[in-house]
């Protein structure tokens, strides 16, 4: 079972409740005594987009307003100095996002005061009984959701998403609600919306099935991770891709967040020191190596295209991410942004029935960062100076181990055929955090990702406009011919 979370534009404002999902509202002509009248009146509240508030406003002025039925506009930064001059809600050290949902939550419990159905047209008195249960009323609500607000939280310290993002293109507002959704890998890559109404329907697109892929192109599969171990050298690649989902009307401005070449460099071993190398230095090393593991006896031949294709692909790494003059240092790991490019799934489904159809089209937008996370877990291989006389770049070990290919009984090579067959290459899914290893680890973690997870829906750059399989993005390490539109 896999999740993701899904951003919500904030003009959607029919996709928790028409009622609380709103920073401006209108309230009108709420009469008490006529029941019908009453529940028509305060289900007019309505959503207006960033408009100001104008005046000053406190909760009687609010109260006032709905039983003389005069009309009134309450944005949020009112709704915020009623929770903390009159409901006594201390709104400064709470997180933005949960400020949000009191202030709204505040406009919907107002409007459902069971208190409305009992009163006369006469106002009451600030100090009157029906004013005071009209505030209890609120207090109460906006206590019960913090207190379920903190035990959501486990008391960890809340991240402060407020209402907008941090950089947007177009500084688009976002709702301040995450949807998350589980499923299977296969649902979750298929997944689409359609508005209905008022309502948000939850639909799957029919799945692609899956196209068999070259080494290469599996290696730069959204999701695919590899480690490479043998005993010069141990490294890590994965796939973790940046997906950012939204739900959005159609038209509205794709959000974007911050985007980086370089997405971060750490050290994975602490207190270990970095030692680097160059580019140059892993391509002999590698040059050796698939020279001399060609020559040992038993090993697998499709072992051995593996780890020279793995090899192939962390050499581009380097040489794409260019850190430090193309150098890769020992305990370190490197996320980079592979291809430099971003791309966009909009996902819409068309009603056919006319009497489900909407003028507002819906869209479900995956904003996508490929992104390689590269480790160097341990590289301990040392040039053999002696070969500097004959302008050759070789390797001590790999020269010792050469040595030992004359005598096809030695134990040692044995012992590394097996190694090399069973443990040297194995691949995972970071999306399921499933490992495949041993002789048939390859064929085990494709058979998992045709099975389970099903091809991937086309993109579309956003700086070109152009389409595009993942098929033919990951054989070209998400490159294409980028001209901007």
């Amino acid at each position: 079972m896999s999740a993701l979370t899904i951003h919500i534009i904030h003009n959607l404002k029919f996709l928790i409740n028409k009622n609380i999902t709103k920073h401006i509202f209108t309230i009108s002509k709420q009469i008490a005594m006529n029941v019908e009248k009453l529940q028509k009146s305060l289900s007019q509240i309505r959503y207006i987009h960033e408009r100001r508030s104008h005046g000053s406003l406190n909760l009687y002025s609010l109260f006032e307003t709905i039983v003389t039925a005069q009309p009134l506009e309450v944005n949020r930064s009112k709704m915020e100095s009623i929770l903390n001059c009159d409901l006594k809600i201390i709104t400064n050290y709470l997180d933005r996002r949960l400020v949000s949902v009191l202030c709204e939550a505040l406009a919907y419990y107002t409007s459902m005061w069971p208190g409305w159905l009992h009163l006369t047209t006469d106002l009451p008195l600030q100090e009157s009984l029906e004013f005071e249960q009209f505030r209890q009323h609120l207090i109460n609500k906006c206590n019960h959701i913090l207190q379920h607000a903190s035990e959501h939280y486990d008391n960890k310290t809340l991240l402060d998403k407020g209402t907008q993002t941090d950089s947007l293109i177009g500084k688009k507002e976002l709702a301040p609600y995450d949807l998350v959704i589980g499923g299977t890998p296969t649902f979750i890559n298929n997944l689409a919306f359609t508005k209905r109404g008022d309502d948000i329907i939850v639909k799957q697109h029919t799945e692609r099935p899956w196209r068999d892929l070259t080494v290469p192109q599996f290696l730069n599969w959204p999701h695919v991770s590899v480690s490479l171990k043998l005993p010069d050298i141990s490294l890590t690649r994965a796939n973790r891709h940046k997906v950012h989902r939204y739900i959005a009307l159609d038209g509205d401005t794709v959000v974007f967040p911050e985007i980086r070449f370089i997405d971060y460099i750490t050290k994975i071993k602490p207190g270990a020191d970095f030692k680097p190398y160059s580019y140059l230095f892993f391509f002999y090393y590698f040059l050796q190596l698939n020279i001399v593991l060609q020559k040992i006896p038993k090993v697998s031949r499709e072992r051995l295209n593996e780890l020279a294709i793995i090899s192939a692909e962390f050499l581009n790494d380097i040489k794409e991410m260019s850190v430090c003059n193309s150098t890769m240092s020992t305990h370190t790991k490197v996320g980079f942004n592979i291809g430099k490019s971003h791309y966009i799934r909009s996902k819409k489904m068309v009603s056919r029935s006319k009497q489900t159809a909407d003028a507002t089209s819906l869209n479900f937008y995956e904003v996508i960062i490929p992104q390689v996370d590269v480790s160097l877990n341990h590289f301990t291989a040392v040039q053999d100076q002696s070969d500097l006389v004959n302008q050759q770049v070789t390797f001590q070990s790999l020269n010792a181990l050469a040595n030992k290919l004359n005598d096809s009984s030695n134990p040692e090579l044995n012992e590394l055929a097996v190694i090399i067959n069973n443990s040297s290459v194995s691949y995972g899914c970071v999306l399921c955090d499933k490992c495949f290893a041993g002789p048939s680890a390859y064929t085990s973690v494709v058979n998992h990702f045709r099975k389970t997870h099903k091809s991937e829906q086309m993109v579309l750059c956003y700086t070109c406009g152009g389409q595009f399989y993942v098929e033919d993005l990951t054989d070209k390490r998400w490159t294409h011919d980028c001209v901007p539109k």
